[in-house]
C-alpha cells in the first residue's frame, strides 16, 4: 500500500505542478497561478483491448464466444476506456495557501458497445466544489459539494465537523505541511531544475514543447516522492527514530518497469495561451505487479496500452470568482448526517434499536498475501469468519488445534480442526474441507471449507493492483433458494 501511495502522490504532485500556469517555460513552473479559470478537453482510447480481453478470458476460463455470446469483451473494454469530455476548472487561492476555493464541472460522452447489436450512449455530468480555510487553526473549514450522475441531488459535507478540537489541530498541522508557499515553491523549483536538465525542450517561435521519455518520467516521480517523504519525516515526534523499512519508498527510476510508450509524455505551450498534453501509456502489468508485490502475476504478456490527450486554456487570470451551488433542503443532502442516520448513531453513541442478525449477508476479507495450493487461492479463516459474525466468534489455538464457538452459530455448537490436516470436526462429525495451512501466523483454508461447513457460496476472488492486496467474498446464505422459497 505504501508503495502505491507513493506513486499516486508523486503523480498527483506532478500534474498539479505542471498545470499551475500557462506562461512560457520555465515561468510556468516558477510562477504558479493562484486565480484563474481553465477550460480543457480530454480524450482517451484503449489501444489493445483485444489482447487484454484474451488475457482475461485465459485467466478466468470464461469464453465469451460460446453459447449466446451476449458480450463482446474486447469491444466492451475498448468502449469503456475510450471517451472524450470537457471540464471547466476555477481556482481562487490565497498567496499563503491558507484559503483555497476550487470548482470543477465536467461533461463526458460515453458510447458503450456490448456487442455489434447493442450500443449504449451516455452523457455524464459531474462536479466538485471545495471551500477550505485553514487560517484559524482552532476553527478550520473544509466544505465539499459533489454533483454525481447517479443522483438528482447535490451532496455535501463539512469535513471538520466530526473532529474534536485536538484532532482538528493535528489534521490542520499535517495539511499545512504541504499547503504552504515554501513547500510549493520547492516543488516548482525542483520541477524547473529537472526539466531543464532532463527534458527534451524545443522552441518554435514562442511555442515550446517539452518531452519526457519513460526513464525521465520515472525519475521525476522519484523526485516528487522524495519531496513528499522529506516533509512527512517532520511528523516524527522529537526524540523518535525514522525507520527506513517502515517508511519504505518505492524507487521507480531503477526499477526497469515501463509505463510510457515511445511517444513519452509531451507538453506543448503555445503562443495563444493554450496548453496541450498527451502521452502513450504502455504498461506491462506483469512487470509492474512483480515489482510491487514480488510475486508473479497469475497471467502473462498483458500490456496495457492507452492514448491520452488533453487541451487547456486559461481565462480570467486574477479575476476569477469561485461560487458554490445554492443548496436547499430539497436539492441537497448532508452526507455526514445521512450516514449517521443510516448507522443509527445518536450523539456519537450507537443506538441499539434493532436486533442484529448473524451471519451478515456477505462476508469479505482482504489480505496482503495468500498461499496458492494446487492452483487454488486459499483464504484467511479468521478474517472471513469474524467479518461474517461482526467479531462475535471465539477462536482459540492450542498445539495446532483450532476451536471455534459462537452464540450466533445456528447449525453447529463447536467447530475444531488441526492445522496441516484436511478435515474439520463439527459436533463430533468429520468433514473433508481441503488443506488447512498456517503461514506467518495466519490460518488459511480452501474456499471449500466455508462452503462445506457453513454452506456459504464463494462469490469473489481478486487482486487489487492499486492497493496491493487480495480480496475474497462469500454469500453467507443461498440468496436464490430463499427467493424461490418466498414465491
Amino acid at each position: 500500500m505504501k508503495k502505491i501511495l507513493a506513486l499516486i502522490l508523486a503523480s498527483l504532485m506532478l500534474v498539479l505542478s505542471i498545470s499551475a500556469g500557462a506562461a512560457g517555460v520555465p515561468d510556468v513552473l516558477k510562477n504558479p497561478m493562484l486565480n484563474y479559470t481553465s477550460t480543457s478537453t480530454v480524450s482517451m482510447s484503449f489501444d489493445n483491448a483485444e489482447q487484454f480481453a484474451a488475457a482475461l478470458e485465459e485467466m478466468t476460463g470464461f469464453d465469451a464466444s460460446e453459447g449466446l455470446a451476449v458480450v463482446d469483451i474486447a469491444a466492451l473494454l475498448k468502449s469503456l476506456y475510450s471517451f472524450s469530455g470537457s471540464a471547466i476548472v476555477k481556482a481562487d487561492i490565497s498567496e499563503d495557501y491558507n484559503k483555497i476555493a476550487l470548482s470543477m464541472e465536467a461533461d463526458f460522452d460515453y458510447n458503450v458497445d456490448v456487442n455489434q447489436n447493442l450500443g449504449i450512449s451516455a452523457d455524464i455530468k459531474a462536479g466538485v466544489w471545495l471551500n477550505m480555510d485553514l487560517s484559524d487553526v482552532t476553527d478550520p473549514k473544509c466544505f465539499v459539494v459533489l454533483s454525481s450522475p447517479i443522483s438528482t441531488k447535490y451532496t455535501y459535507a463539512d469535513l471538520f465537523s466530526t473532529l474534536d478540537d485536538q484532532s482538528k489541530l493535528m489534521v490542520v498541522a499535517v495539511m499545512k505541511m504541504f499547503l504552504n508557499k515554501n513547500f510549493i515553491d520547492s516543488v516548482n523549483a525542483e520541477m524547473v531544475k529537472f526539466y531543464e536538465e532532463n527534458a527534451e525542450i524545443t522552441y518554435n517561435g514562442k511555442n515550446c514543447t517539452m518531452k519526457l521519455d519513460n526513464e525521465d518520467y520515472l525519475e521525476l516521480m522519484d523526485v516528487m516522492t522524495d519531496l513528499m517523504a522529506k516533509t512527512m519525516r517532520s511528523l516524527i515526534p522529537a526524540g523518535g527514530e525514522y525507520n527506513e523499512e517502515e517508511h519504505e519508498i518505492m524507487r521507480y527510476a531503477d526499477s526497469g518497469i515501463r509505463m510510457l510508450g515511445d511517444g513519452g509524455y509531451v507538453i506543448e505551450y503555445n503562443e495563444d495561451g493554450t496548453v496541450k498534453e498527451y502521452c502513450d501509456i504502455e504498461m506491462d502489468l506483469g512487470d509492474l505487479f512483480k515489482y510491487i508485490s514480488g510475486e508473479e502475476m497469475p497471467f502473462e504478456n498483458v500490456v496495457l496500452k492507452l492514448s491520452v490527450e488533453g487541451n487547456g486554456k486559461l481565462f480570467d487570470v486574477g479575476t476569477t470568482e469561485v461560487t458554490l451551488p445554492e443548496l436547499t433542503e430539497e436539492n441537497s443532502l448532508d452526507l455526514i448526517e445521512y450516514f449517521k442516520a443510516e448507522q443509527h448513531y445518536e450523539e456519537d453513541n450507537y443506538e441499539e434499536n434493532y436486533i442484529e442478525e448473524y451471519p451478515f449477508f456477505y462476508a469479505s476479507a482482504y489480505a496482503d498475501y495468500v498461499p496458492v495450493i494446487d492452483g487454488e487461492y486459499y483464504v484467511p479463516f479468521r478474517a472471513l469468519l469474524e467479518d461474517a459474525y461482526g467479531g462475535n466468534v471465539d477462536i482459540s489455538y492450542e498445539n495446532g488445534v483450532v476451536s471455534v464457538t459462537s452464540e450466533y452459530f445456528t447449525d453447529l455448537e463447536k467447530l475444531t480442526f488441526t492445522v496441516g490436516s484436511s478435515k474439520a470436526t463439527v459436533d463430533g462429525h468429520d468433514f473433508e474441507v481441503g488443506q488447512i495451512v498456517l503461514e506467518n501466523g495466519v490460518t488459511y483454508v480452501s474456499p471449500d471449507f466455508f462452503e462445506v461447513i457453513f454452506d456459504w457460496s464463494f462469490d469473489w476472488a481478486s487482486y487489487d493492483i492499486l492497493n496491493v492486496e487480495y480480496n475474497f467474498g462469500f454469500y453467507t446464505y443461498d440468496i436464490y433458494g430463499e427467493y424461490y422459497d418466498e414465491i
